[in-house]
Order: structure tokens, then C-alpha cells, then sequence
């Protein structure tokens, strides 16, 4: 019994008994024998009909054996100098069967030093096809398969590499040529030629596409463009700010607090539309003191839920856009992605536990680790890109956290610092920033400031509250809420209760009526309109009976959407 592999492609040399052959003058009862192993045959051949073995006319002239991780060698056992590197040109997908493990490597290069051709690979990967084996090599042990290589059928177009096609024939027949992590390429083109030419696409362009960002990824950071600025104030002073202090939905201040140093740094947002691409709003920081030990930096830390996608790449890449004031003396930024394998690592707001010497790393605390980072990157008064790629995530990580910081030594009043456009993406390469469309601010709309009423402590009679919203359109849906801003009544800082949650007494003897109003006008405000003269009553947290908060501990807010 033999495979199609021994049979010749003369038809007159098949009558090797060993090989299925038939010879003239075979007993009548060989013949079906003989078609039973050729069903077989044809059978095995069905089973794995794409790889062809390129010497098997040779016989047992050659054999296949292992030379280190990545090459393999084909010896003429016959003496006779036969080179097969012909039968192995530069490109083509081999597989071999070596210590029992099958592998898949596309051939980048065949030497012939007789008697033997060796033969280079790359990309090796395991029997799946989608993943590299055991550190991307051929396993130790001995060829138990002779080598391999692929037909020209759609696996050799799909598997071809990067830049180069199969000249396939006829040329509507697309390729696809793997371009890395960076996109898959379709080609192909229409008699009429109005598709795309795969020969002439990758003779001229290759360099284009490869190296071009052809995909996007999402960002798992909220608001890296500073669009929304929907907690903290809209400007804070330097007085305003202690280093710990959250802004601009998700992102937090830090800076070195110390003997003489004090609060130097103010931050606002400000617009950039115009300034920088698609870019409509970056964070602004504004030094306020010429003292040294002026740094500063911006934490945004990414929830368990959300690092799923760079956990599961395994690896991820940060960018974000920045430049100073003209003439400032502030020129390097450093930045950092941490990862935690703890949910509670010791700071999750923020991982400086020290800043240490002027432009030098800053010391990241307990339960935080550098997974990448980029230190004193160059910035001038025009923008420039920041990046870090291919950071490795590990499969355990629980939080990741994006750390942007400058520390400069010479850093003076008034000197200022933008940033905007901040991503972090899965995969190991950074692509331009996008956007979510819509944008929240078209769409989303609060309050900046606390109704002044409430930081008296108490609410005047029949008060009402107006304030111009932001959104492109007269709001479809209004709320307003107390916000806890210090234990009261059993609630935490950062509780909202729902104004619908509340009521006004009213006690008077003349005028038993109370209440309130909320809503938007059609001169782009909204408003709050209550009516009582005596306390304003919640339910107690915990105890579910009625209290009477304290309202230095309560702020109102505005909610609005469109």
C-alpha cells in the first residue's frame, strides 16, 4: 500500500508492486487489490490535499532533518548534488512534523552546500495557524514528515508575505496579504480594471501600507480629549487645588505638596478647535510660582471592567498630543502605563508615593507596576505626539492606570502646558484619535457650578435658579439633585438624591402650599423654582425616617440631555 506521493507522473513507470504499481502480466486477482489502494490513496490525499511534498519523485534520495529554531535541511543521501532549492522558493508556507509537533513556516531564505539545501523560516506557527508555537521555533527532535510546502490554491494567497502576491493567474483571483497587526488587505482587480491591481498595488505602494495606521481601536479611557468637564470646577485656582482633586470626568491633579512649595499649578480647559486636527478642547495647566519642585501630573485610572480588551491583547499602547506656551521653559514630559493585579492597590487614584529628584521618574507606589513608559520626551510650543506601544499586559491584571507628569527644574510663572487627544488602545501599536460619535457634550449637558443658595446652609424662600446649558437643542430630559459633598444623614460623599426624593415644609398659617419646578426655557436655560419658608426634608439614609439634611453638606446640580 502506498500514497500518490511514491506514484510517477509517467504513466508507462507505475509498476512497482510496493508503489500500487501494476505490471504487465499481473494476476487477475492483484487488479482489485490494486484499485482498493488507489481509493485509499486518493482518500489520504483528499484528507490534506493542499500540501504537496515538492521531493517525493526523488524516492529515498532525500532525507529531512532539524538544523537549530528555525531552519531545516534536506540532504541527498544518493550523493548524486541534486540541490532542492528550487523545490523551496523564498515565500511559500512549509510544514514539518518534528518531534510530533506539527509547525507552519513561511520561507525566507534556501542555501545549498552539497549535499544538503537548508532552508530558513519564518512567522512559524503552531498546528492551529493563528498562533505562534513554543517561542515562535521549530521544537527540538527528529523530522518524522518529510517537509511540506503548500499549493497555490487560496492558502498560499492568504499566507503570502507582507508586500509581495502570488502572480496569481487570472488576475481577478484577489490575495490577501497579512499586513500584521496593523489591517488585512484585500486586492484583486476587475477585467475592466476598475478594482485594485495586487501585482502593481504592492510593486509601488508597500511601504505605504505597511507602515500607514489602517485600523483603529478603541480607547478604554473615558474623555481623552477633555470634551467634558462634568465634575470639578470649570477653572480652578491654584489655591483650589490639593493634589488629589478630580476634574473633567474620570481624570485627577497630582502634584508635590511640601514645606514651601504650595499650590502652583491652576487647570481649566480651554479650546484648541482650529489648533490641532479634530481636536476641539484640551486640559490646561498654568503655572502659578517660580518656586522649584514645580511637577504636576494627570491620573486617569481605568476600571476592572474595561481593561478586558488589554488583557486580552495582552499588550498596549498610550498617545496623546501636547505642546507649552511660547517661550516657556518647561521642554520634557514623562508618561506611564501602570498596571495592578489588585483591585485595591494602595493609592487607585493616585499611584505617586514620591516625586523624587527633578527629571527623574517619580517613585509609583505599592500595587502598582511599570508596564511602559517614556521618560523626559521632548515637548516644544508646537504640538507633538506622544507614544507608547507594545506595553505587555499581564493575563492577571486587574486596573491600569495612564500617568502623564513633567517635573522640569526650571518651570517660571505663567508657563503653560496643554494636553489632549489621550488614548490607550489594546494592541501594540497607537493609531490617531477617534472620537465618539456623538461627542457627549452634544448631547450631555451639567451645571458647572453648585446653586449659590446652598452654601448659606439654608435655602431662601421662594428661591429660583436659572443657568444657559451648552447643548445644540432645547434639552429633552431634565433632572435635578442634591449632591452629597459630606456625610449627612447617612449618606456618603458623592450620593445624588433626585429632587422627586424630596419635599419642602411649609408650615405657615396663611399658605399651606409648597413644592418646586425644574425645566428648560426656550432661551437656551434651565431652571430650579421653589417655593417654602421652612426646612427642606430628605429621608435618612439608613434609618428610612425623615431628617433634616444639613445643606453646607448638599450641593444642587442640573442635569440636562438633548
Amino acid at each position: 500500500m502506498s500514497d500518490i506521493s511514491t506514484w510517477s507522473e509517467t504513466d508507462a513507470s507505475n509498476t512497482i508492486p510496493a508503489n500500487s504499481g501494476m505490471p504487465e502480466g499481473m494476476a487477475r486477482s492483484d487488479v482489485n487489490n490494486r484499485v482498493r489502494e488507489h481509493m485509499g490513496a486518493i482518500r489520504r490525499w483528499y484528507g490534506d490535499a493542499d500540501w504537496i511534498d515538492p521531493i517525493s519523485g526523488y524516492g529515498d534520495e532525500f532525507t529531512v532533518s532539524r538544523v537549530n529554531t528555525t531552519t531545516f535541511r534536506v540532504t541527498d543521501v544518493s550523493g548524486s548534488g541534486t540541490d532542492a532549492s528550487s523545490k523551496y522558493p523564498q515565500g511559500t508556507w512549509v510544514k514539518l512534523v518534528i518531534g510530533g509537533v506539527t509547525r507552519y513556516g513561511r520561507i525566507t531564505s534556501t542555501a545549498y552546500l552539497a549535499p544538503a539545501t537548508d532552508v530558513v523560516l519564518a512567522d512559524i506557527q503552531d498546528e492551529a495557524y493563528s498562533s505562534a508555537g513554543t517561542d515562535g521555533e521549530l521544537p527540538a527532535g527528529s523530522v518524522t514528515l518529510a517537509a511540506t510546502f503548500v499549493a497555490k490554491r487560496i492558502r498560499a494567497a492568504a499566507f503570502s508575505p507582507t508586500g509581495a502576491t502570488t502572480g496569481q493567474s487570472p488576475p481577478e483571483i484577489p490575495t490577501i496579504d497579512d499586513l500584521g497587526t496593523a489591517a488585512v488587505k484585500a486586492e484583486g482587480h476587475t477585467a475592466d480594471d476598475s478594482g485594485i491591481n495586487a501585482d502593481r498595488l504592492d510593486g509601488l505602494h508597500a511601504s505605504e501600507l505597511t507602515t500607514a495606521s489602517l485600523t483603529s481601536r478603541e480607547s478604554v479611557l473615558k474623555n481623552g480629549g477633555f470634551s467634558t468637564w462634568s465634575l470639578g470646577s470649570s477653572n480652578w485656582g491654584a489655591n483650589d487645588l490639593d493634589g488629589d482633586d478630580l476634574f473633567a470626568d474620570c481624570w485627577y491633579f497630582t502634584h508635590e505638596v511640601g514645606s514651601g512649595l504650595g499650590n502652583i499649578w491652576s487647570l481649566q480647559r480651554t479650546s484648541v478647535q482650529g489648533d490641532i486636527g479634530s481636536h476641539e478642547y484640551a486640559v490646561l495647566l498654568t503655572s502659578t510660582s517660580s518656586a522649584l519642585g514645580n511637577k504636576v501630573g494627570l491620573v486617569q485610572t481605568v476600571p476592572s471592567e474595561s481593561t478586558r480588551p488589554l488583557v486580552g491583547s495582552g499588550s498596549a499602547s498610550l498617545s496623546f498630543q501636547i505642546k507649552m506656551s511660547t517661550g516657556a521653559a518647561t521642554n520634557s514630559i514623562s508618561a506611564f502605563i501602570l498596571e495592578s493585579n489588585s483591585a485595591t492597590p494602595a493609592d487607585p487614584i493616585n499611584p505617586i508615593t514620591a516625586w523624587g529628584a527633578q527629571d527623574v521618574a517619580p517613585t509609583i507606589g505599592n500595587g502598582w507596576t511599570v508596564a511602559g513608559q517614556v521618560d523626559q520626551a521632548d515637548i516644544t510650543d508646537a504640538w507633538s505626539e506622544v507614544k507608547i506601544e507594545n506595553a505587555t499586559i499581564a493575563s492577571d491584571t486587574v486596573l491600569v492606570a495612564v500617568l502623564i507628569v513633567t517635573d522640569q527644574p526650571t518651570t517660571v510663572a505663567s508657563d503653560e502646558l496643554y494636553v489632549t487627544g489621550v488614548q490607550l488602545q489594546a494592541g501594540d501599536q497607537a493609531t490617531d484619535y477617534v472620537y465618539d460619535i456623538p461627542k457627549k457634550d452634544e448631547t450631555f449637558w451639567e451645571s458647572d457650578v453648585n446653586l449659590g443658595a446652598v452654601a448659606s446652609g439654608s435655602l431662601p424662600t421662594n428661591f429660583a435658579y436659572t443657568q444657559a446649558h451648552t447643548l445644540k437643542s432645547k434639552p429633552r430630559l431634565i433632572r435635578a439633585v442634591f449632591r452629597c459633598n459630606s456625610a449627612d444623614q447617612n449618606y456618603q460623599v458623592g450620593d445624588e438624591i433626585d429632587f422627586a426624593a424630596t419635599w419642602r415644609d411649609d408650615a405657615s398659617s396663611a399658605d399651606g402650599r409648597y413644592g418646586w419646578t425644574f425645566g428648560a426655557g426656550t432661551d437656551g436655560q434651565v431652571f430650579v423654582v421653589c417655593r417654602g419658608l421652612n426646612e427642606w426634608r430628605i429621608v435618612n439614609k439608613t434609618t428610612s425616617s425623615w431628617g433634616t439634611p444639613d445643606l453646607t453638606k448638599w450641593d444642587i446640580y442640573i442635569y440636562a440631555w438633548s
